[in-house]
Order: C-alpha cells, then sequence, then structure tokens
C-alpha cells in the first residue's frame, strides 16, 4: 500500500512561553570594551574642542575685517560672534551630557536644540539690526552736509564688501547655502558705483541692505557649520561603535533548548549561519565610515539626520536579528538532530536498526538524514529538513520501502507511534490530513510531512 499523509508538529505551550521567555539570552551580544568606546570618545571630544577653537579662531578674525568701521556695527558682530561661542560650548556640553540616549532620543535632541539655537541667534540678532536702524536714523537727521552723507554710505559699503570678502575666504558657503552669498555681489557692485558717482543716498540703501543680508547668512553659517560638525562627530562615533560591535559579534555562544547561553561549547560563526550576512552589514558600515571620514565627499546636514535617524537604527537592528538568527539556525539544526532520534527511537521498537545518519554535506545547516533497516530487507529513510521562509520552520519526510505488502492498519500503526514518541517529548500533533491509494506488490513509499516552528520570527536582513 502507499500513500501520504502530512502532519504539522509545534512544541507545547509551555514550551513555547520557556523559550520565548530566553528571547533575552538569544539576543545577547558582546559589547565593544570599554577602552574601545573611551578611545573613540576621546577623538570626538578633541573634534569638539577643535571646532571650538576654529570659531573662536573666526571671530577674532572678523573683528580684525570689522575694525575702524562704524561703532555700532563693530558692537553687533562683535555680540553675535559672543553668542555663537555660548551657544557651541552650550551645546558641546549637551551633546557629552546625552551621548548614551538611545537612536530616537539622540536625534529629536539634535533637531530640536538646533531649532532653538538658530531661534535664539535669529531673534538677537533682529533687536541688534534694530538698535543699529535707530542709530542710523538719528546720524541721518545729524547729516547735512554733502560730505557727511558720502562718508556715512561709504562706511556701509566698506562694511558689506568687508562682511562679504570674509564670508567667501572662511565658509564653505555653496555647501550649506547654496548660491546666496554671491547673489548678493551685484547689489554691492551698484552700491560702490552710486557710491563713487556721488549719489550717496543709494549707495546707502545697497550698502544697508548687502551688509545686513550678509550679517545675518553668516549667522546661519555659522549655525550650520556647527550642526554639520556636530552631526558628523556624532554618526562617526556611533557608526564606529556599531562596527566595532559587529565585529565582536562574529562568534557568539550558542544557547540550549531551554534558552541558556552555553560558555563551554562550540561557539556560533554569525557569517556562516547567515549566509554571509553578517559579512554584507559590516561592509555597510565600513563603507559609510570611509565615507564620513572622507573630507572631499562630505554629507550634508539632511543626510546626517537621517544616518542618525533611520539608517544608523536598522543597521543596529539587523545585527539583533543576525544574532537572533543565527542562535535559532543552530537551534533547529539541533532539533533535526532530536526529532530525527525520537522516530529512530520509534522505528527500532519496530525491528529497525539504524545503519546510517549525517547531514547532508557534513554541513550542519542542512537536512539530517538517517537509514534504518530490518531483518526482512525493508528500509526506512528519515529527513528532517529546514523549510520556510519564517525561522524555526522543520519539516519531517519518511520514506517506507518495505519488501512485503503492508496493510493500511499496519501503516498507520507505525506513524501512531512515531507520532506517540514525538508527542512525549512536548511536541503537539495537529492539522492531520491523509489520503491512502490503493494496493501494490512493489515497495510502497510511505510520506509524512511536519513543520516544527519556534517562537522567533525572522526579521529580513535586506529590502
Amino acid at each position: 500500500m502507499s500513500g501520504s499523509k502530512r502532519e504539522t508538529i509545534q512544541i507545547s505551550a509551555d514550551e513555547y512561553e520557556r523559550l520565548r521567555n530566553a528571547e533575552r539570552n538569544l539576543r545577547a551580544q558582546v559589547e565593544p570594551g570599554r577602552h574601545f568606546r573611551n578611545e573613540i570618545h576621546a577623538q570626538v571630544r578633541d573634534g569638539i574642542q577643535s571646532n571650538l577653537l576654529e570659531m573662536t579662531e573666526r571671530q577674532r578674525q572678523l573683528a580684525g575685517w570689522m575694525q575702524g568701521l562704524s561703532g555700532a556695527i563693530e558692537q553687533v558682530e562683535k555680540r553675535a560672534s559672543q553668542n555663537l561661542m555660548a551657544q557651541q560650548s552650550r551645546l558641546a556640553a549637551q551633546l557629552e551630557q546625552n551621548r548614551n540616549a538611545d537612536w530616537q532620543n539622540l536625534s529629536d535632541y539634535f533637531t530640536q536644540t538646533m531649532q532653538q539655537v538658530h531661534h535664539e541667534l535669529v531673534a538677537d540678532h533682529h533687536l541688534s539690526s534694530q538698535r543699529i536702524a535707530q542709530l542710523e536714523a538719528q546720524s541721518a537727521s545729524a547729516a547735512n552736509s554733502a560730505e557727511a552723507k558720502q562718508e556715512r554710505a561709504g562706511q556701509w559699503v566698506v562694511a558689506a564688501e568687508s562682511l562679504f570678502a570674509f564670508l567667501t575666504q572662511n565658509y564653505i558657503h555653496e555647501f550649506f547655502l547654496p548660491g546666496e552669498v554671491q547673489q548678493l555681489q551685484p547689489v554691492m557692485l551698484q552700491a560702490r558705483e552710486n557710491l563713487e558717482m556721488g549719489m550717496p543716498e543709494a549707495a546707502l540703501v545697497s550698502g544697508q541692505q548687502s551688509y545686513f543680508a550678509l550679517s545675518q547668512i553668516r549667522l546661519e553659517l555659522e549655525q550650520r557649520l556647527n550642526e554639520w560638525q556636530m552631526l558628523s562627530l556624532t554618526v562617526w562615533e556611533k557608526a564606529s561603535q556599531l562596527h566595532q560591535q559587529i565585529m565582536e559579534n562574529q562568534i557568539i555562544s550558542a544557547v540550549d533548548l531551554d534558552g541558556n547561553l552555553l560558555k563551554d561549547t562550540q561557539p556560533i560563526d554569525v557569517d556562516a549561519w547567515t549566509q554571509g550576512h553578517w559579512s554584507a552589514l559590516g561592509a555597510d558600515v565600513r563603507r559609510l565610515l570611509t565615507r564620513l571620514e572622507d573630507a572631499s565627499q562630505p554629507f550634508d546636514i539632511r543626510t546626517l539626520r537621517r544616518f542618525l535617524r533611520t539608517t544608523l537604527p536598522r543597521f543596529a537592528g539587523e545585527l539583533d536579528s543576525l544574532v537572533v538568527d543565527a542562535r535559532v539556525s543552530v537551534l533547529n539544526s539541533q532539533m533535526r538532530i532530536n526529532v530525527a532520534d525520537l522516530v529512530i527511537q520509534a522505528l527500532e521498537t519496530q525491528g529497525f536498526t539504524l545503519e546510517a545518519a549525517s547531514f547532508e554535506q557534513t554541513d550542519m545547516r542542512n537536512g539530517y538524514t538517517a537509514q534504518l533497516v530490518n531483518l526482512e530487507g525493508g528500509e526506512v529513510r528519515v529527513k528532517v529538513v529546514p523549510s520556510g521562509s519564517a525561522v524555526g520552520e522543520n519539516e519531517l519526510f519518511l520514506d517506507s520501502f518495505d519488501k512485503a505488502a503492508r496493510t493500511k492498519h499496519e501503516l498507520h500503526q507505525r506513524w501512531d507511534e512515531i507520532n506517540q514518541s514525538l508527542a512525549l517529548r512536548g511536541l503537539v500533533i495537529s492539522n492531520q490530513q491523509a489520503d491512502v491509494a490503493g494496493v501494490r506488490e512493489a515497495r510502497h513509499p510511505y510520506r509524512s510531512r511536519s513543520a516544527h516552528s519556534l517562537p522567533v520570527k525572522r526579521t529580513p536582513i535586506r529590502e
């Protein structure tokens, strides 16, 4: 008699709950050592300090450029410089306090803090500009002669030209504010032309317009440069730590069927058990680090924000999934042996003897096959193979080749004894289906298929 039967095998509710509670051990990772973390953070602190010194030097140079101009103009730029440096120091201190925050909180910190800084700087600069306007209104009422008007207009034109030259020489303004500095050059040229043609009123308007716009742009450039530097250092630090963590977790401890970490057994090669996905993840993070360290190809602020908010957390989540997948795959491999052994024990009570058993191609990631024979010349092949896209799925195939014809009752009895053996070990039989065909004189194949699922779901490694 030949036929086919399909049954679903699942672990019992108690076994399921036990493994679910052990999920923390399935996710356990080796953290980068304290020495490495301290070394990376020391480099970040050095970078922040270097950026602060560069900002201080820019403000000193600006004071030199502005020297000799209107006292009110000098005071406005000096105050703005002081505010910028205070904000930089405050941001550095806050970043130190938030360095261990999770991905979401760290990203939110940058967004909220930079918005607050921008608002404060703009508000203060607006008040300073209003004070200048009031002073200029008073000066205009007192300046009656043509020479006085020419002198006042000349001061504003020179101030705008000086600030324009300072911005073009000290900032990568096209990277942060493309086109905004250069678009003011025609206005300044017109102001200079009006001044030389003896039209101080027109020159004054164009000069003031150019200066106030350039002064605002300077604040924007400093604020964006500051944010870009802070983001670059933070993303680099987090990516470096993540890359080190990936390297530390190529080889991890196995777990037993109770979810306990096994320190004294053969460790798990995560790359081998995830078909090379560990190597691919490490290469992705290494490429990101290489680009971050390449000054000739800087990432813009929006891209750095995306790295911090989504890319790096996704990489960290993939590492977590790889560690779980590797451990569960090893568990599945052991369970393939266990299920096959239970079937073998049941068949031995029916007169069969184990002849050979091994993993396909001696690779524990593959199916496990056992071959049994009896004195009558009958043969049974037991095969337990990984199956499906979800982690934890195994399928059991049982092929019976009997010399003598077996009745339907005998074949069912054989399978019932196997079911009982599996059930006694905490495996629940369900969804039974059967379809039995007619009798034959030759060998009679008898195949059963079952699924054995662990309570761990697979997370896609690549989209």
